[in-house]
């Protein structure tokens, strides 16, 4: 029998529930801790609740929406099990969004389901939650696909938020009492959008209008405002920025650097890209405290590079890019992807060895993903389920062999062993402590805290 809570009536607003997973990473929802602080100021009941069924079960006795942020298809499997596990036994609306959702709103058809927000959800979720709290209709509100009265209304996207400044900072008490919130580390966005058109990327499947200005920049005092506020509540002592590229519009970074550099005396971490990094760049990132990048190597191999990948950066550019870095004392977390389509294994392990090369601190290698509706999934529509075991072998190893380069030479022999969980947790080891030591430099507690929580939230952990 199902537990129905009470139908809302007008001005009864909804309880609202975020089911995160503790694996995930803090990033993957800066938007709905937006979300949460606009939800809060007017009124509502907003938690944060781990993504299971014991936890979720233990807050459904009132009218609920369970909304699940949701990043990679390891993970929607996980959301799309435990949502229809729950509406056996109880009547709530369930929502997904992030950017896998945007991907596939197929994923509506799913038992379980109700909604699928595809694009920026900030405003979105907010308008569906106000019209469900008013029993109002759902069926036209943009940038939703959702399910009424067995129908399956798909809506467009609603125009890009052009000024960021009229967002809320991101609500930090919404994961506060959960593993992922560290006092340590500010998890920011200063710009959304990425002009670029990598094949792969998920950012190639977002539907801008002809006329939307893609890359948009919140103002730098607003910035600096919400990390001097976060630094006066909380011991923070590293920010790590979470835009697609940092730093696009060079004189937005020039004065960034300048009042960050004055105002705000913390090292940080963002993402760059290896073709646009200049003395100039690098020069402002060194001003301000950038103790460290991540740049996209994906492989050596510049036929795949650019011509799979639509990358369009050659080796000599990378080359001369993590050189300036360096010698800014700028400290290089290097992302590669293996097992693309057209290049054998031997291909990867060459990319270990221009990882070395380049004397990165930390590479990383993933499987090349055909997430759904990018311009990769549509020259190859077939998605892999599973990966072969040398390739996930190799993975696991990428970042070790790059840092002890002995290793290269047996590569192929490690790979076919059957010791695949045997890597994941050297691989998994050698991650944290590079992220903790190198990449963030907190510290061995830090390092110590990380593992604590892979161990403690495995199952999935290991798969995304």
């Amino acid at each position: 029998m199902k537990i129905e809570p009470k139908r809302c009536s007008g001005g009864n607003k909804l309880k609202v529930l975020f089911a995160v997973h503790y694996s995930a990473e803090y990033h993957e929802y800066i938007d709905i801790s937006i979300v949460s602080a606009l939800l809060k100021a007017n009124g509502y009941k907003v938690k944060a609740v781990q993504a299971t069924y014991a936890a979720l079960k233990a807050e459904l006795a009132e009218p609920s929406i369970v909304i699940c942020s949701v990043w990679s298809s390891a993970a929607i499997d996980y959301y799309a099990a435990l949502l229809r596990g729950l509406k056996k036994d109880y009547l709530f609306f369930s929502a997904l969004c992030g950017s896998y959702p945007t991907m596939a709103p197929e994923l509506i058809e799913n038992e379980g389901i109700d909604g699928v927000c595809i694009g920026e959800p900030v405003f979105a979720l907010v308008e569906l939650i106000e019209k469900l709290s008013l029993n109002g209709s759902i069926t036209g509100v943009l940038n939703w696909w959702v399910k009424s009265d067995g129908n399956i209304y798909k809506n467009p996207q609603r125009e890009l938020i052009e000024d960021l400044d009229i967002l809320p900072f991101a609500d930090i008490g919404l994961l506060k009492d959960t593993p992922l919130f560290n006092p340590m580390i500010k998890h920011i966005i200063a710009s959304r959008g990425c002009p670029f058109g990598c094949s792969y990327c998920r950012n190639s499947s977002y539907k801008y209008s002809d006329h939307a200005r893609i890359l948009r920049n919140r103002s730098v005092e607003n910035v600096i405002e919400e990390i001097l506020r976060a630094k006066k509540d909380h011991s923070l002592k590293f920010i790590v920025f979470n835009d697609a590229i940092f730093g696009l519009n060079i004189e937005w970074l020039r004065g960034f650097s300048e009042s960050y550099g004055k105002n705000v005396h913390l090292p940080f971490y963002c993402n760059v890209r290896a073709d646009l990094i200049t003395e100039k760049s690098v020069s402002y990132l060194s001003h301000a405290g950038c103790r460290s990048v991540s740049v996209g190597i994906e492989t050596s191999d510049e036929l795949s590079r650019n011509k799979v990948l639509g990358k369009n950066i050659s080796n000599a550019q990378i080359e001369k890019a993590l050189i300036v870095l360096k010698r800014a004392g700028i400290r290089i977390r290097a992302t590669n992807i293996v097992g693309i389509s057209c290049a054998p294994i031997t291909a990867d392990i060459e990319t270990v060895r221009f990882n070395r090369r380049c004397g990165v601190d930390f590479a990383e290698a993933f499987p090349l993903a055909y997430l759904p509706n990018t311009g990769l999934s549509k020259k190859t529509p077939a998605i892999v389920k599973k990966y072969p075991e040398e390739l996930m072998n190799l993975k696991y190893l990428f970042g070790v062999a790059v840092e002890f380069p002995f290793l290269i030479s047996v590569m192929q022999f490690l790979i076919r062993l059957p010791l695949r969980r045997v890597y994941w947790w050297i691989g998994m080891f050698w991650r944290e402590y590079c992220y903790s030591m190198r990449i963030y430099h907190l510290g061995i507690g830090y390092f110590f805290q990380r593992i604590r929580n892979c161990r403690k939230h495995i199952k999935i952990y290991s798969t995304m």
